[in-house]
């Protein structure tokens, strides 16, 4: 596996998503955990980091809501399943995420480093209500 060396703003930002590993958070929201230990941090610079973490596969842009975007950290050991009625949501551990790991599209190869898995669907208590 290769280790990535983070810089020190691009490591500060990458823990507030270690530390939240559920929360989507918009640059305003990082900031504010960012804040709380009294780091003083420019909106320019959080932009930076958070396109290099996009890019290193770290992270990834989950979501925009009233054009704001939305980041989550990046997980090939998870996947999410999403209730279209209720909303409700659970994580599930993938049992083989080797399988992840490499992927051939055509001719081309590609060791995944980062991602994420999304379902939706109906729970079974909304089901139940049907």
């Amino acid at each position: 596996m290769i280790q990535i060396n983070l810089s020190k703003n691009k490591s500060m930002i990458y823990s507030v998503f270690k530390e939240n590993p559920n929360l989507e958070l918009d640059i305003n929201d990082i900031l504010k955990f960012i804040n709380k230990d009294k780091t003083i941090i420019s909106k320019r610079t959080v932009y930076r980091s958070i396109d290099k973490l996009i890019d290193m596969g770290k992270i990834y842009c989950s979501s925009v809501h009233d054009r704001k975007r939305k980041f989550k950290l990046s997980d090939i050991n998870y996947c999410e399943v999403i209730c279209n009625e209720c909303h409700d949501f659970k994580k599930i551990k993938i049992a083989d995420k080797n399988k992840f790991k490499k992927y051939t599209i055509g001719d081309k190869s590609f060791d995944i480093t980062g991602g994420y898995i999304k379902f939706y669907g109906t729970c079974s208590k909304c089901l139940d209500k049907i």
